[in-house]
């Protein structure tokens, strides 16, 4: 029985209840993934900065990943935009898509800074050197095909897990010193004199 109201971290719904007797809109959870499929977030408008733990990842993995997957989407557009608005949900014009996505990477990006303490330039430094070091590890590596079977709740939860613990945590150690050193390399660099 519940005896206190909150908020779902996955789709924000209310949840619980009072006097232990549960919210009239509370949904018995049966245990099977009704999870929809797409991005499920809603316009980064209704939404604040990643501020909580989720799933088993910290808010910093959680930022960067959201920031990952908004990236990639809008790179997506310029292959098939069509197929990139089947993916959000609610439905959104092909015509809003790039709006809709630099809004939700607008608030990633402060999403990362807020929680790293880092300002802005540092944030996308930070970013494009983590992105450096993933591609560098990957580019002698053959990647499995059943590497991105995303096909249930579990199994995008295991990938993002396995994903942030191989590539973005231990990047995230020590965050001050691989900054300084990307910025000695910057000011070291002849091509931008």
């Amino acid at each position: 029985m519940a005896n206190a109201l909150g908020t779902c971290p996955e789709c924000g719904a209310m949840i619980g209840g009072q006097s232990y007797r549960i919210n009239a809109d509370n949904i018995n959870d049966t245990g099977e993934d009704e999870t929809q499929r797409g991005h499920v977030l809603g316009s980064a408008t209704n939404l604040k900065p990643v501020d909580a733990l989720y799933r088993k990842l910290s808010k910093a993995s959680v930022a960067i990943l959201r920031l990952l997957t908004h990236m990639s989407m809008y790179i997506g557009t310029n292959t098939n935009i069509q197929e990139v608005c089947q993916t959000i949900k609610p439905p959104i014009d092909p015509g809003d898509v790039y709006d809709y996505l630099l809004l939700h990477l607008n608030l990633d990006l402060t999403s990362v800074q807020a929680i790293l303490g880092i300002n802005r330039d540092d944030a996308v430094l930070f970013l494009h050197f983590l992105l450096v070091k993933i591609m560098d590890t990957l580019k002698d590596q053959t990647l499995s095909r059943d590497m991105s079977g995303l096909l249930s709740k579990e199994s995008r939860a295991k990938w993002e897990e396995q994903f942030a613990n191989r590539y973005i945590e231990p990047f995230l150690q020590d965050v001050k010193t691989k900054l300084n050193a990307c910025n000695q390399m910057l000011v070291d660099d002849q091509r931008l004199v």
